[in-house]
């Protein structure tokens, strides 16, 4: 009896890591679009230490500063001047960062993991007393971001280095050389609670980086030179069923005490005719400076009342925005009543909420 016991422990045990295992099918991919919440202080989350079935409930922790929002996209989107096939001809996706300042970010995924592949940024390095005119950084090899597989205990080393040349012409060639040298170690596993959801099965994934330049010059008019720098800790929690990336915690590498944080929402690309399917999310709640609100649909209609049923303001999207913030300054402390509505649906949303000051 005690061996049957025994085995099925074992059983359970196996099958436990392996749902926690994170493979390239749990990677982002092209068509999903993801909104990330900035907390730039992180002064309620704390950070647990190693090991295994843990519950970290960050859910009323975060302080959001700021939000940012990108879409994965093929290289195909981007303006045909960029030239990004060629230039990186491993990339699968691009974040089309802003067309009027034409810049672009440059993502690898495959069987190894998710990489940070490069930039393309019109004007990048600009210096003509030296001749130089560098509109992108291609990363060989890759700056690598969620390694995989990847499970409890897995270790993995990777250096990202870009090369970036100058001829000073009869004078010398500089070249100058920026590397990044990786490690990671998944220390842990757990239930991760953030204000987009619960998620059971996470890994946690310890990121070390310090980065290294060095500066040579052929012939050699300086002395060559190396410098050690910006060391970073980060913190991944990663998860194979939900877009794989749901938070991070950034490290001090002196004190080791978080000194900022994010939350994902990830959410599939959609059309307008799937945006119902979409459910809004608000947060925080309480609020004290303001909130925001997730997928609102298009052409919708906020209102907020306050609990005698007094409208405090009605307002009119006339587009569709994935983060929308409402500012509560001039909202006395109370309870308010917010509502969504629009056209299509009629009200889709209804959500009580506290201002305290």
């Amino acid at each position: 009896m005690k061996k049957t016991i025994t085995l099925l422990l074992m059983v359970y045990s196996i099958t436990h890591a392996i749902s926690q295992t994170i493979t390239s099918a749990s990677l982002p991919t092209v068509g999903e679009a993801w909104i990330e919440f900035i907390d730039t202080t992180a002064n309620n989350i704390i950070l647990t230490p190693p090991g295994a079935g843990q519950t970290w409930n960050y859910t009323n922790s975060f302080t959001v500063n700021d939000t940012s929002g990108f879409i994965l996209e093929a290289l195909s989107t981007a303006p045909a001047y960029m030239n990004l096939s060629t230039l990186f001809p491993n990339a699968n996706a691009v974040v089309n960062n802003n067309a009027a300042d034409s810049s672009a970010t440059l993502l690898q995924t495959n069987a190894d993991g998710f990489y940070f592949d490069g930039v393309y940024d019109q004007g990048l390095i600009v210096n003509p007393n030296l001749g130089l005119n560098i509109n992108h950084i291609d990363f060989n090899p890759n700056r690598l971001i969620i390694p995989t597989p990847f499970s409890l205990n897995s270790t993995r080393n990777n250096t990202a280095q870009f090369v970036i040349t100058a001829s000073i012409p009869f004078v010398t060639t500089v070249t100058a050389k920026t590397s990044f040298v990786q490690a990671f170690e998944a220390d842990a596993t757990g239930t991760l609670s953030t204000p987009f959801g619960v998620f059971n099965n996470v890994l946690r994934i310890k990121e070390y980086t310090y980065t290294v330049d060095s500066t040579t010059y052929n012939p050699p008019v300086n002395p060559n030179s190396v410098t050690y720098s910006d060391t970073t800790i980060t913190y991944s929690f990663v998860h194979n069923n939900s877009h794989c990336l749901l938070m991070t915690i950034d490290i001090d590498p002196v004190t080791l005490q978080p000194i900022g944080a994010s939350y994902y929402d990830p959410v599939v690309s959609v059309g307008i005719e799937e945006e119902a399917n979409i459910p809004v999310t608000m947060y925080p709640n309480p609020a004290s400076e303001s909130f925001y609100l997730n997928h609102v649909r298009s052409n919708s209609t906020i209102s907020i009342t306050d609990i005698t049923g007094k409208e405090v303001s009605t307002k009119l999207l006339s587009g569709y925005d994935s983060t929308i913030m409402i500012n509560t300054n001039d909202m006395p402390a109370g309870i308010y009543i917010l509502k969504l509505n629009s056209q299509k649906e009629g009200t889709y949303f209804v959500n009580k909420f506290q201002v305290v000051k």
